[in-house]
C-alpha cells in the first residue's frame, strides 16, 4: 500500500500560482518564431516551450508534454544556454515523475540543482530540490526524499519566501502520510496555515482536503469532516465533489483502515472515474488496485478479478509506452545522426574547394614572387650606389663625432673634479653633522646627570635639614616643655597662671609645627611608597587638627612617575597647601591626582577669602610657577574674593 500511495504523489512546484494558459503559450512561440535569429529569441523561445510543457504536465497531456520538450532539447542542443539546461532538466524530471520513470527523473532533477547551484540560483535550485525529494518518495526512499525536501526548506527559510516554504511544507506532509506517519503530517499542515495567517498569503496553500485526511488518520473524524466542509464536501453525501484523486485515494484507505469496503468501493469508483476522464492511468491503476482489494474484502470475487485485470494492463501499457519512447529516441538520435553525417559530407566537399582555390592562389603567388625578384635586383643596384655615398657621409660623420666625443670628454672630466669636491664637502659636512650631534647628546647625558644629582642633593639637604629640625631643635623644644611642666603652679597667682599656660600652649604649637616642618620636608613614606602615599599621610595628619579638612582623590591608575616629577609635585603641594592654611582661613580644600593619557593633572582648591592683589606674586607663588616650569607643565589658577582658590596643574609625562 505504502508504494501504492507514493506512486501516485505528485507534487508541482507552483501549482497554487496561476500559470499561463497553453493558448497564450502557444501564441507567444508563434510570435517569437517570426522574430529575426538571435540569442535572445531563442532562449525566449526555449524557456515559453518549457513553460508550455510544464502546463501539459500539470494537464496530464503527455503526448503534448514529450513533443515540446523534444523542441527544446533540439534548440537547447544549438545555443548551449546554461540556465535554459537547469529549467530543462527540472521539467523533464517532473514529467518523468509523471510517468513513473523515477531513476530518469531523480538523474535529471540532480543535474538540475548542479547547474543552479553552479548559477548561484537559490530559489531555482530550491524547487529543483523539492521536487526531487518527490521524485525520490516515488521509489519509497524517504530519508532521502525528505533530506532534499528539508534542504529545500531551509533555502527557503534562509530568504523568507514564505510562499515556497507553504508549498514544500505540503510536500513534506506527503513523504509523512505516505509513511503513515499522519501525526507528523498533520503537524506540518498546521505550520502550512500559520504561514498564510501571518504572511497573509494565498488561502489556496492550505490543502483543505489533504489537512482533512489527516485529521482523519489521526482518529479526529469531525476535525477531517470540519475541513472537508470549508471546501463544500461531504463525505457521505456529496464526496463527488471532492474531484481529487489523491483525495479519492486517501479516503479509500482510510475506509479501508475503518473495515469500511462499501464506502472504500464508492470512493476508488470516483476515483477511476476521474482519472480516466483526465486519462490519468497513474491514478487508474491506483483506483482499479483498491477496488481489488475491495471487492474481495466483500466477497464479490467477479469484480475482483475484472479490477485485478485493469491494472495488470495499465502496468503493461506503462511498460510498452516507456519501451515506445525509447524507440521514439533512438529514432531522434538517428536523424540526428544522419543530418550530422550530412553535414559532415559537405564539410568535406567546401575544404576540398577551398584547398584548389588555395592551390590557385599560390601560382599566382609565385608569378608575383618572380616580378618582385627582378624588382629587387634593380633596387639593389640602386642600394649599391646610395650605400657607397652613404660610407663617403658616414666616414665625414664619424670624424665629427670624435671631435664632439673629445670635447664631451673633457667636459665630463671638469664635472667629475666638481662632483669629487662636492661630495668632499658633503662628506665633510656630515661628519662635523656626526660630530656635533656627539656632543649635543653628550652634553644632554651630562644634564641629566647633573639634574639626577641636584634632585639626590635636595633630598639629602632635606634629609638633613629634616634630621636638625628633629633632632636638634626638637630635643630642645622637648626640654622646655618638659622643664616647664615641671613649674609648680599653686605657688603663682592668676596672672602667672595665665602667662604659665599661655606660654605652654606657645611652646606645644612650636613643637608641633616643628615636628610637622621636620616630616613634610621629606617624609619617610615619600621615599618608600611614593608620591600618592606620601600625600594621604600628609592629609591625614592635617585633618586631624580639624580646623581646615583635605578631601583627596588619588587616580588608582596614577602609578609611580620618574623621581624628579614626584619630588616637584610634592613640593608643589606643600607650597600651595601652605599657602591655604597660612592666608586662606578656608574650612574645607580638596586635592585631586590623575592620570589622563600622556599628562598628570593635579588640582588643589579650597573655599576661602581667595587671593589679594598683593598675594599672588609672592615667593610661595612664584616657587610653584618655577616648579611647573622645569617639569615642562602648565599651571592656571582661579581666585575670587570670599569664594575660594583653585589651581590646575598639568605635568607631561
Amino acid at each position: 500500500m505504502k508504494r501504492t500511495i507514493a506512486l501516485i504523489v505528485i507534487i508541482m512546484f507552483g501549482t497554487v500560482a496561476q500559470a499561463q494558459s497553453v493558448q497564450d503559450d502557444l501564441r507567444k512561440i508563434a510570435e517569437f518564431r517570426r522574430m529575426a535569429p538571435s540569442f535572445q529569441k531563442d532562449t525566449l523561445l526555449i524557456g515559453t516551450q518549457i513553460n508550455l510543457a510544464t502546463t501539459y504536465t500539470r494537464l496530464q497531456k503527455l503526448d503534448s508534454v514529450r513533443y515540446w520538450l523534444w523542441e527544446s532539447e533540439k534548440m537547447l542542443t544549438k545555443t548551449k544556454w546554461q540556465r535554459g539546461w537547469g529549467f530543462f532538466y527540472r521539467a523533464r524530471g517532473q514529467y518523468y515523475v509523471f510517468t513513473l520513470k523515477k531513476d530518469s527523473s531523480v538523474a535529471d532533477l540532480i543535474k538540475s540543482i548542479a547547474i543552479w547551484e553552479k548559477e548561484k540560483n537559490w530559489r531555482q535550485a530550491g524547487i529543483a530540490s523539492a521536487r526531487l525529494g518527490n521524485a525520490l518518495l516515488m521509489d519509497l526512499q524517504f530519508d532521502k526524499s525528505l533530506f532534499y525536501l528539508n534542504q529545500a526548506l531551509k533555502t527557503f527559510e534562509e530568504h523568507n519566501d514564505y510562499f515556497s516554504q507553504a508549498n514544500t511544507l505540503n510536500y513534506l506532509s506527503n513523504v509523512y502520510r505516505s509513511r503513515n506517519n499522519y501525526t507528523k503530517a498533520l503537524e506540518i499542515h498546521r505550520r502550512v496555515m500559520y504561514l498564510v495567517g501571518k504572511y497573509k498569503l494565498n488561502p489556496q496553500l492550505i490543502e483543505y482536503k489533504h489537512v482533512a485526511t489527516s485529521y482523519l488518520f489521526n482518529n479526529m473524524l469531525d476535525s477531517g469532516r470540519y475541513y472537508f466542509a470549508k471546501e463544500g464536501i461531504d463525505i457521505d453525501k456529496n464526496p463527488e465533489k471532492i474531484n481529487d484523486n489523491f483525495t479519492y485515494n486517501r479516503l479509500s484507505e482510510f475506509f479501508d483502515g475503518a473495515g469500511m469496503p462499501e464506502k472504500v468501493v464508492k470512493m476508488a469508483q470516483l476515483s477511476l472515474q476521474l482519472a480516466e476522464k483526465n486519462k490519468s492511468v497513474a491514478y487508474a491503476r491506483t483506483a482499479h488496485e483498491m477496488l481489488h482489494k475491495s471487492y474481495q474484502n466483500l466477497k464479490n470475487h467477479e469484480q475482483a478479478l475484472y479490477h485485478y485485470s485493469k491494472a495488470q494492463q495499465i502496468n503493461d501499457s506503462l511498460e510498452k509506452a516507456e519501451v515506445s519512447l525509447k524507440l521514439t529516441q533512438l529514432e531522434m538520435q538517428y536523424q540526428t545522426q544522419k543530418k550530422e553525417t550530412e553535414i559532415e559530407r559537405q564539410r568535406a566537399e567546401l575544404a576540398i574547394s577551398k584547398q584548389n582555390l588555395l592551390l590557385n592562389q599560390s601560382r599566382m603567388s609565385f608569378l608575383n614572387k618572380d616580378l618582385l625578384l627582378q624588382q629587387a635586383l634593380v633596387a639593389q643596384q640602386n642600394a649599391d650606389k646610395k650605400r657607397k655615398e652613404a660610407e663617403f657621409k658616414n666616414t665625414n660623420q664619424q670624424q665629427k663625432a670624435a671631435m664632439e666625443q673629445l670635447a664631451q670628454q673633457n667636459e665630463l672630466t671638469v664635472q667629475r673634479q666638481t662632483r669629487n669636491l662636492l661630495l668632499a664637502g658633503i662628506a665633510f659636512l656630515m661628519t662635523l653633522a656626526g660630530v656635533l650631534f656627539y656632543h649635543n647628546r653628550s652634553l644632554k647625558r651630562k644634564n641629566k646627570e647633573i639634574s639626577t644629582s641636584i634632585l639626590k642633593g635636595q633630598t639629602l639637604e632635606r634629609k638633613r635639614v629634616a634630621a636638625d629640625l628633629h633632632d636638634s631643635l626638637g630635643s630642645t623644644m622637648s626640654s622646655l616643655i618638659y622643664t616647664v611642666n615641671a613649674i609648680d603652679t599653686n605657688n603663682l597667682d592668676q596672672d602667672e597662671k595665665n602667662v604659665y599656660q599661655h606660654l605652654k600652649q606657645m611652646l606645644d604649637t612650636a613643637y608641633n609645627e616643628i615636628r610637622l616642618l621636620s616630616h613634610n620636608l621629606l617624609p619617610e613614606e615619600f621615599e618608600k611608597q611614593g608620591l600618592a602615599e606620601a600625600l594621604r599621610h600628609f592629609v591625614r595628619k592635617i585633618n586631624q587638627t580639624k580646623t581646615i579638612q583635605f578631601d583627596l582623590s588619588i587616580d588608582p591608575q596614577l602609578g609611580r612617575l620618574s623621581p624628579k616629577t614626584e619630588f616637584e609635585l610634592y613640593s608643589i603641594c606643600l607650597e600651595l597647601i601652605n599657602n591655604i592654611l597660612k592666608h586662606a582661613h578656608a574650612t574645607q580644600a580638596s586635592i585631586a591626582l590623575a592620570r589622563e593619557q600622556n599628562q598628570v593633572q593635579l588640582t588643589i582648591a579650597d573655599n576661602g577669602r581667595g587671593f589679594f592683589d598683593n598675594e599672588s606674586d609672592g615667593k610661595g607663588m612664584k616657587n610653584v610657577k618655577a616648579r611647573v616650569e622645569s617639569l615642562n607643565g602648565t599651571w592656571q589658577y582661579d581666585s575670587k574674593q570670599n569664594i575660594g582658590t583653585s589651581s590646575a596643574i598639568s605635568i607631561p609625562i
